[in-house]
């Protein structure tokens, strides 16, 4: 008697298996395809670039896969750290979001050290745990050249302009140069 329940209770539970994987595998082609999870776009701020250097402002550049909100905050130390909006929101006051990101911070001391962190959405991000550091150039004892600035223009593919644009400039012996498009796709970098 024991042999006959044996062999019977593995076919029966097969069955139960069979049965069950019918029902789900109908039940999932009738409502689609269910999503348990996934990625959203990242506010992780990417590229981050430092350019503009002067004896009084910089600039700070980076991208996000999702549009957010992007600030930083920078000050000689940690303890005296400022906000500061994007390019765009500095006028307003009012910060917006966007994928790219260009913050200018202005106001400096010359041949000064400082320290920043990055905001991106509601997180505030830094460099490998510590916070990001630049310095200011010192103040030229020259006046600037009388160089005209570098125009041009952003098209993308289909003939329109992107509605956001940073374009990088670097030269030979110069340091690396930024500004964002205007929503024409329209930019001019100052070279002096």
């Amino acid at each position: 008697m024991k042999n006959v329940l044996e062999r019977k209770m593995p076919t029966a539970l097969g069955i139960i298996l069979i049965l069950g994987t019918i029902i789900g595998t109908t039940f999932l082609v009738k409502t689609g395809v269910i999503y348990l999870g996934g990625a959203a776009p990242s506010d992780n701020p990417k590229n981050v670039r430092i350019s503009n250097i002067s004896d009084s402002s910089l600039t700070v550049s980076y991208n996000t896969d999702a549009a957010v909100i992007g600030t930083v905050s920078i000050g000689k130390d940690k303890n005296s750290l400022e906000t500061i909006l994007d390019e765009r929101d500095q006028k307003s006051g009012t910060p917006q979001q966007y994928k790219l990101h260009s913050i200018t911070i202005q106001n400096l001391s010359p041949n000064t050290q400082y320290v920043f962190s990055i905001t991106s959405g509601a997180t505030t991000y830094l460099n490998n745990n510590s916070f990001f550091t630049t310095k200011t150039a010192p103040t030229l004892s020259t006046s600037p050249t009388s160089q005209p600035p570098l125009t041009g223009s952003i098209v993308s593919p289909d003939g329109t302009a992107p509605q956001e644009a940073l374009v990088y400039l670097t030269t030979n012996k110069g340091q690396l140069l930024s500004t964002l498009t205007k929503p024409s796709g329209i930019y001019t970098i100052p070279l002096n």
